[in-house]
């Protein structure tokens, strides 16, 4: 009898072990943290020469969905900026330049997805957005502004999520390309360098 109620015993500290290990696995999946971040950044146009960098930061929120699936809302500013005077003619072929006009505000509002594929701190980011750019002007230094309004792009976000640490709130650092279409002016793609604090 004895033996009968020791192994009962057993068995449900087993079960009691067992649904604590799902409950937390199943907390875990369902977590939900908010993001945020600073970016260093490139503007990028179709011409050699006429790129302008910009500095930015973001905010967002994150779901976990499985162990390797996540999915993210994110929105962002970034302000571009010129680091020399030098005006590069980029002939339009009538014997004058073409007006190259980069926005020197970015905003973005995105839902990206971060998949992890294989058992290592990297995450692969893909996702899609509403981006915004404003304050069209030349790429060199003192440009003047023009009187544009702001012109609105599809943006397609792609890149790499690597964790500094092993804890699932160590901070993140993220690499990515995002194309986006039609062109805000003569914006084709921005490449950033994000540095992401979990909290």
């Amino acid at each position: 009898m004895r033996s009968t109620i020791q192994t009962v015993v057993r068995a449900l500290g087993i079960l009691c072990a067992a649904s604590g290990v799902s409950a937390a696995q199943e907390s875990r999946t369902g977590e939900r943290t908010t993001i945020v971040g600073a970016a260093a950044s490139g503007f990028i146009s179709p011409y050699p020469g006429e790129n302008i960098g910009a500095l930015g930061g973001l905010v967002g929120l994150e779901q976990k969905l499985s162990g390797g699936i996540s999915i993210r809302a994110l929105a962002s500013i970034q302000r571009g900026f010129s680091s020399d005077n030098v005006g590069i003619c980029m002939p339009d072929g009538i014997d004058g330049c073409l007006a190259v006009l980069l926005p020197h505000w970015l905003s973005t509002f995105e839902a990206n997805a971060l998949l992890k594929p294989y058992p290592v701190p990297i995450r692969l980011v893909v996702g899609v957005g509403y981006a915004i750019g404003s304050d069209a002007r030349g790429t060199r230094s003192g440009a003047p502004r023009t009187s544009f309004p702001a012109e609105a792009a599809l943006v397609i976000r792609r890149g790499l999520e690597v964790s500094l640490g092993r804890s699932p709130r160590a901070p993140r650092l993220q690499y990515t390309h995002s194309d986006l279409r039609p062109d805000p002016f003569s914006l084709k793609r921005v490449e950033s360098l994000t540095l992401l604090v979990v909290r």
